[in-house]
């Protein structure tokens, strides 16, 4: 139980990454006050894309292959008709 929490929790960190690595502290010219901001116009893509990726695109293509399995494991399998 314990590996499989640590695996989720690597796992976790690693799809983070780019989030960890993409946002830094930036200052306001004007007001002096420090706030939270992406690097640069491509730092802001890159993360676009990774939770584009992660959080859209593999999880339907993982759900798509699911409900396929689903359905050929239910066509498969028919009962037989009583009537």
């Amino acid at each position: 139980m314990a590996a499989t929490i640590g695996a989720v929790w690597l796992l976790m960190l690693a799809v983070n990454a780019p989030v960890l690595t993409k946002y830094a502290v930036t200052v306001d010219a004007g007001t002096g006050t420090p706030g939270c901001g992406v690097d640069s116009e491509l730092a802001a893509k890159q993360l676009y894309a990774s939770f584009f990726a992660f959080a859209y695109l593999i999880p339907l293509c993982i759900i798509g292959i699911c409900s396929v399995s689903i359905l050929r494991h239910i066509t498969r399998h028919r009962g037989s008709s009583l009537i």
